[in-house]
């Protein structure tokens, strides 16, 4: 990673400056990548935990880890220390050499960020997390069974409707057919257009209404038309057609 990779060069600075040998600047990169490798390592079986699907005993499992991370470091700093005691380009000590040449602040700063992801609220905002994500699963379940529920429900509802009155539709539309067809043959009726007479008809409705002393189940009563009153005849006028008494 990057600020392992910012270590490594300062230390391949100041061992140089320092002039320590090649072999020595060899196993203490060496110590470094072996420690990245490890330490990435780490974070994948941290983001595995927080991803994984149980939240029991996360806090637990996540301090582990931190524990781990600080071990990681107490062995590479140890380790440098026993590679820096090698060395025979001067008269220090390897605690000596180790302050000088070595990533001290890349230590102290991955102990104080250990320190504090240990202390964090990641592990119980992921259970948090987990136990929303479990609620809201639940939650859209049921709802996906009412919605179940309510279209068969509609499906038993729209069969019922058609089974009782899919056929009382029909019969009354073609009742409603007759009377209309009845209603234009009359001559005593005045001619009305409307609008459900031509065929078919739809409304029910549209038929003029039946007299108050016409059946309901009877036909329709029409009154003959009235004839037309005759002119009086002047007196005297002769008759176009003479009756014989007897």
């Amino acid at each position: 990673m990057e600020d392992v990779d910012d270590a490594r060069e300062l230390v391949e600075q100041r061992m140089r400056a320092a002039g320590m040998e090649e072999s020595i600047f060899d196993r203490i990169i060496d110590l470094l990548e072996r420690f990245d490798t490890d330490r990435e390592k780490l974070f994948e079986e941290m983001l595995d935990k927080l991803e994984a699907s149980g939240y029991d005993g996360l806090r637990d499992r996540w301090s582990t880890n931190c524990e781990q991370a600080e071990a990681l470091l107490e062995r590479l700093e140890e380790n440098m220390v026993d590679i820096l005691e090698d060395s025979q380009a001067d008269a220090r000590s390897a605690t000596e050499r180790m302050a000088a040449v070595g990533p001290v602040d890349f230590l102290a700063g991955e102990r104080r960020i250990w320190a504090q992801v240990a202390k964090g609220d990641v592990p119980d905002a992921a259970t948090l997390m987990a136990k929303v994500l479990e609620a809201d699963l639940a939650v859209i379940k049921k709802c996906e069974e009412d919605l179940k529920k309510v279209r068969d429900d509609d499906k038993v509802v729209e069969a019922l409707i058609v089974k009782n009155f899919g056929s009382i539709s029909a019969t009354a539309i073609g009742a409603t057919f007759r009377r209309c067809r009845s209603t234009r043959r009359s001559p005593s009726r005045p001619s009305i257009a409307w609008p459900c007479c031509r065929l078919p008809c739809r409304p029910i409705s549209c038929a003029p209404p039946r007299p108050a002393s016409a059946s309901r189940t009877g036909p329709v009563r029409t009154r003959r038309p009235s004839r037309p009153r005759r002119r009086p005849r002047p007196p005297g006028s002769p008759r176009s057609r003479t009756c014989s008494p007897g």
